[in-house]
């Protein structure tokens, strides 16, 4: 499966690329496409990493500084033309710990046009966010707080909303592979 197949990039372009920072930033854990984009942070890079550079560090105080000031929500942060961190708070077990999604920029403006160009509602375009990540109806209804039927309503709607005919056919149509009058 070569990368022009459009579910090989569907699958390079969706898969969540992650950081996890224990409470006092330190680096916990990253998969190593996320370690790829903070490499490009560092002054040194054949250092090893323990934490953040301090070019990304002091955004993610500030927004650690917000929760704690009760403020919720993630924090968006563009540190490159071509990449988006988004910063959220995830709290477990084993305390809160600090998420850092990184994202390409291509992906996000895809889900901004897919809205505008197919009228969707804010929920249809979380939902597809969701689906662009890779995940499935169990982990899109977990993560929204919704039934996994409710979930299924709203593929429904995107998938006849985009005209399309199967999940990968409503994809391609969202990332501007296909057209609503070309076929699957």
């Amino acid at each position: 499966m070569g990368v022009s197949d459009p579910l090989s990039v569907i699958a390079l372009r969706s898969k969540p690329r992650v950081i996890l920072l224990d409470p006092s930033l330190r680096i916990s854990f990253v998969d190593w496409s996320a370690m790829l984009t903070l490499l490009r942070f560092c002054d040194d890079p054949s250092k090893p990493m323990e934490y953040l550079p301090e070019r990304l560090a002091v955004p993610v105080r500030e927004a650690v500084a917000q929760w704690q000031d009760g403020e919720t929500g993630d924090v968006i942060l563009e540190p490159m033309p071509e990449v988006v961190l988004r910063i959220t708070p995830i709290t477990g077990v084993a305390g809160t710990y600090v998420a850092l999604f990184v994202e390409e920029r291509a992906r996000r403006d895809d889900v901004r046009e897919a809205i505008k160009r197919f009228l969707l509602t804010r929920r249809e375009a979380e939902v597809l966010t969701l689906i662009l990540q890779g995940r499935s109806g169990a982990e899109i209804a977990s993560e929204l707080g919704i039934a996994q039927s409710t979930v299924g309503d709203h593929f429904k709607k995107l998938i006849h909303k985009t005209d399309a005919k199967n999940r990968t056919d409503m994809i391609a149509r969202v990332l501007g592979w296909m057209d609503r009058n070309q076929t699957a």
